[in-house]
């Protein structure tokens, strides 16, 4: 039997005493389902880009919490695959 996966990946001390800080304040802390990129325009405008292999390669569940939060928080995100290129997270 495998073990259970741990709830996030640290690399170091300073990080777990954040994360044990953060969690004693209420936050939940997790460092996975990052989008692949953030790009910035030559404006200096920022946006979220995550990558699929094939436009039918679901999200996971801590990809999509975190897309949908920063598409909450007014920045622009991107799902691309190559059979389907560059396209608006969440799809509306």
């Amino acid at each position: 039997m495998r073990p259970p996966r741990p709830r996030r990946c640290l690399k170091n001390q300073p990080e777990e005493t954040c994360a044990r800080w953060l969690e004693s304040h209420g936050f939940t802390v997790s460092k996975r389902g990052w989008p692949d990129f953030v790009a910035f325009d030559a404006h200096g405008h920022m946006a979220a880009i995550e990558v699929k292999r094939h436009s039918t390669y679901k999200l996971r569940p801590t990809q999509d919490r975190i897309l949908r939060a920063l598409a909450h928080a007014g920045i622009p995100v991107f799902s691309w695959s190559p059979d389907e290129g560059l396209k608006t997270y969440p799809p509306t």
